[in-house]
């Protein structure tokens, strides 16, 4: 299942029970004394389950968003001759000095 996919059934979820928390919220407003425990357990029942579906967006989107890091090419690495030079300079002075006491 693709990540759009995933976060669209999401958000359609999230929009079907903003409808139903909407519904429940305005019965509460009318309702008589013996459905107002019952409406009121069952509004924050809905904003519990609000509250896990958008953490579970926010956890596809950081899912995603690792996966796409992970995918990319690593960056090649930095050459740094600074190294590779100075050994070869060290080299050429031992050459030359072991030159120059030979012909002493």
């Amino acid at each position: 299942m693709s990540f759009e996919t995933v976060v669209a059934n999401i958000d359609a979820q999230l929009a079907r029970l903003q409808e139903t928390l909407t519904q429940c919220e305005a019965q509460l407003a009318v309702c008589d004394q013996t459905k107002q425990p019952f409406l009121e357990r069952e509004i924050e029942a809905l904003k519990v389950t609000q509250a896990k579906l958008e953490k579970s967006k926010q956890l596809a989107t950081s899912a995603h968003m690792l996966r796409a890091k992970v995918e990319q090419p690593a960056p090649p690495p930095i050459q740094d001759h600074r190294i590779r030079n100075t050994i070869v300079i060290l080299v050429l002075g031992i050459v030359a000095a072991f030159a120059t006491l030979t012909l002493l």
